[in-house]
């Protein structure tokens, strides 16, 4: 499970920067414009594509996008709860930059993520396109926003069939839960 948890004093040792990180394979050549790249993003977790996670132990969540456009990421308990965790709860309508890396929570929050029960496999779900996607979720009982039904209910509302004229891409990663 998810649950925000105060930042610690000191900051993470070995965050993440546009030199270190291991998806930087979207260099965009001189003269190439951004409807040439493909559109696809990039998603993993402070440990890498995927993880173990122990309980109370803090965690981060980072994406891509080789191109500009909206994002929704969203988090799949063991228990089955599918929260939307990006944007945040405050709001906002899940624009990102190409190239850009993003973490969730946003350094700018005064909270981490920490882990707690119920442990299991947990899925983190990232979607990108070139049009605004809908905020699904509604205010659950934690800081997120609660989305009611299956991942295949969920793409079929982000991307009705027939209706959505866009391009589109998603990734998802495990991650695994445990007790101490």
């Amino acid at each position: 499970e998810l649950l925000p948890a105060a930042l610690p004093a000191q900051p993470s040792k070995e965050p993440i920067t546009v030199e270190n990180r291991p998806d930087k394979q979207h260099e965009r050549p001189s003269g190439m414009s951004n409807i040439d790249i493909p559109l696809e993003i990039s998603l993993q977790t402070s440990r890498g594509d995927g993880g173990t996670y122990y309980e109370n132990e803090k965690f981060s969540i980072f994406f891509s996008s080789s191109r500009a456009g909206y994002a929704r990421v969203y988090y799949l308990q063991s228990n089955g709860t599918l929260l939307e965790i990006f944007p945040d709860i405050n709001g906002g309508d899940g624009y990102v930059e190409a190239e850009k890396m993003y973490s969730i929570p946003d350094a700018s929050l005064k909270y981490e993520y920490q882990v707690s029960p119920p442990f299991g496999f947990e899925e983190v779900f990232a979607f990108i396109s070139d049009r605004p996607l809908p905020s699904l979720g509604r205010k659950g009982e934690s800081d997120f926003r609660e989305y009611r039904g299956s991942y295949q209910d969920l793409v079929a509302a982000l991307f009705p069939k027939g209706e959505f004229k866009g391009e589109k891409a998603e990734k998802s990663i495990m991650i695994t839960t445990i007790p101490k």
